[in-house]
């Protein structure tokens, strides 16, 4: 009895099936100040979103994403682009390196990082990347970036 019917008395098989509720925007303004940890990257994106664009809530909910995210490419892509706004070249090129590199948004930031540091050239070029692939933000840098090597004479290697 003690080896045949006992372990089977033991055993107990438990399923548990749970929904997880989203979050409204509203919510995930105060939510992300004390429990990031329950947002989602989508919520953190749709919060960010309904800040103006740069303002400094914007900043601080892609700062939070990155940290929650530290591997998203995505997360990482727009990590890039708010420190290269604020002139924070090391934070900018670690995120770059995480970033999708398919994409024409990371050619653009990577652009904008080489135009920063002065590097005209893989500047051109990562924006003639970007703007083959269609984004329009990179064509316009590719035109202000030519205009400075001629006005400025810079020799390109």
């Amino acid at each position: 009895m003690l080896s045949e019917y006992y372990p089977q008395l033991r055993r107990v098989l438990c399923v548990v099936h749970y929904t997880v509720r989203g979050f409204s925007v509203e919510e995930g303004k105060e939510i992300i100040k004390t429990r990031p940890q329950q947002l989602s990257l989508d919520e953190m994106f749709q919060i960010a979103n309904s800040y103006p664009q740069g303002s400094e809530s914007y900043n601080e909910v892609f700062d939070v994403a990155v940290k929650m995210f530290p591997e998203d490419p995505v997360a990482n892509l727009n990590a890039s682009s708010i420190a290269l706004a604020k002139g924070d070249y090391a934070s900018a090129k670690r995120y770059l390196d995480k970033a999708d590199t398919s994409t024409a948004a990371y050619q653009n930031n990577l652009g904008i990082y080489y135009l920063l540091q002065e590097d005209y050239g893989n500047a051109r070029n990562a924006f003639t990347s970007a703007s083959q692939m269609g984004l329009e933000a990179s064509r316009q840098n590719l035109d202000q970036l030519q205009k400075k090597i001629e006005s400025e004479k810079i020799e390109i290697r």
